[in-house]
């Protein structure tokens, strides 16, 4: 049972439509030997946790006051000197609310509409910009088609030989004339006969191209992960082609013999020679047919444009392929926190001496002020920063070149054992690893678009 199955890729890139010729692409593919393959694939953007300092409440300072001490004598005096009172004034706050970005603002291209979530893959957005999309300066829910120009042909007229030239060879016999005498009846003669020309029919093996190295688009499920990856190139051997071409030649033109009539005798009516017989040359020129040929005059050719609900003229018309750019605001989170108004103070009130005649309570010592200070208060919040941006790269991958039945069941066993469930483990590359195959890469921030040899390191398994 074969290990490739067909595969339909809907091009989004299809990242295929516009997709570069195998020439084309030859130049910015990395070096490589004949049966490896690569892939441009979509390596992720990565982005880092990073925690930061809010300040949520700001330094302040407490006051607090230790009260004077006093002592009493009897004696009837003075009751109270006059002293100075201190009253604390507390601090007033005020809450701020500050916003704080957790996550940037981004920007990425979507397939099908600008409500849709599914990201457009590398291939479909190399494929549009190369086709003159104007991506970098499309603006918010500004979307592009894919359109397909068919080819042009046209029919002209050309002459083809049928028979080639060819020459008829005809006898005028001899013309005689009845005599009475006695003398020979029929004189010597000599009579022409045609040989007709014969042909032959020869096959000959011709080469029309010679063996070369090329590189050719790779094909089936090994090399594409899903409908969003990139093109797949192949570096293979072709051998040298021939075909056999048949023709049809002289072998032997057209002739005549001469046959010799000898003389007859009688005693009766003499025929006598008037005119000998001749032969007639005629040349018969080839005989041509007016045969219709139809030819391509342009070829087929896709393109991007800005989205309209009509069709182009000349024939050009809507693939199905349409990417949006959809912006992401950044996220923000409020926090409050308590903001200083008008710090602590103390206020001086003056108590004035008493007189009675009593027990006197005299001041020992007076009150006094001690300011503490209190330290601001911070709280950390997490923030996602981006570290890295999306981008494509050429990386090696499996494809039906260099892959064999016990690599797949071996990389089926080794996903299984790291949690992603491939379905039966029998060397075929099912939906459910490709989807097992995918899930892992994004789980640990891989290149995705196709079974990239890095995931078989990273699982530890070993290709062949």
């Amino acid at each position: 049972m074969p290990i490739m199955k067909t595969v339909i890729a809907v091009s989004v890139l299809s990242l295929c439509a516009g997709a570069a010729s195998a020439a084309d692409m030859r130049s910015i593919l990395p070096d490589a030997k004949p049966g490896e393959c690569y892939a441009r694939v979509m390596i992720p953007a990565k982005y880092e946790e990073r925690l930061m300092d809010v300040v949520v409440r700001e330094a302040s300072e407490r006051v607090e006051i230790t009260p004077p001490q006093y002592k009493w004598e009897n004696q009837r005096v003075q009751v109270s000197d006059a002293s100075v009172r201190f009253e604390v004034v507390p601090a007033r706050f005020r809450t701020v609310t500050e916003s704080l970005e957790t996550a940037p603002a981004e920007s990425k291209w979507v397939a099908g509409s600008i409500y849709s979530s599914v990201e457009a893959s590398a291939q479909v957005l190399s494929s549009a910009a190369n086709s003159g999309a104007a991506l970098e300066s499309a603006a918010n829910g500004q979307c592009f088609a894919e359109y397909f120009q068919p080819p042009v042909y046209e029919t002209v007229t050309q002459q083809v030989m049928v028979s080639e030239p060819s020459e008829n060879i005809s006898i005028v016999p001899a013309r005689y004339e009845w005599m009475e005498e006695q003398q020979i009846v029929a004189e010597a003669s000599r009579q022409l006969v045609e040989i007709p020309a014969s042909y032959e029919t020869v096959t000959e093996r011709v080469m029309v191209e010679e063996a070369k190295v090329v590189w050719k688009p790779g094909h089936g499920d090994v090399e594409r992960i899903d409908q969003h990856t990139g093109n797949v190139m192949c570096l293979v051997e072709l051998p040298p082609v021939y075909k056999n071409v048949e023709k049809r030649v002289l072998k032997a033109a057209t002739s005549t013999k001469v046959v010799e009539v000898p003389a007859k005798y009688e005693s009766v009516r003499v025929r006598k020679l008037v005119e000998p017989a001749r032969q007639v040359r005629v040349e018969t020129p080839a005989r041509y047919r007016d045969v219709s040929v139809t030819s391509r005059v342009s070829e087929g050719s896709h393109f991007w444009r800005e989205d309209s609900l009509t069709e182009l003229a000349d024939g050009a018309r809507k693939t199905g392929n349409v990417i949006c750019r959809k912006d992401i605001p950044a996220k923000v989170t409020s926090i409050s926190k308590l903001v200083v108004e008008v710090p602590a103070s103390v206020r001086e009130v003056e108590v004035p001496a008493r007189f009675e005649n009593r027990r006197v309570r005299q001041l020992v010592s007076a009150a006094v002020e001690t300011r503490v200070q209190i330290p601001e208060e911070i709280r950390q919040v997490s923030k996602r920063v981006k570290v890295s941006d999306l981008r494509m790269a050429w990386q090696p991958v499996l494809c039906e070149t260099n892959t064999t039945q016990g690599t797949i069941e071996r990389l089926q066993r080794a996903l299984n054992g790291a949690g992603y469930d491939t379905g039966a483990v029998d060397g075929q590359l099912s939906a459910e690893t490709l989807n097992a195959v995918d899930q892992f890469q994004r789980d640990n921030g891989m290149a995705s678009g196709g079974l990239t040899l890095d995931v078989l390191n990273k699982l530890g398994v070993s290709p062949g």
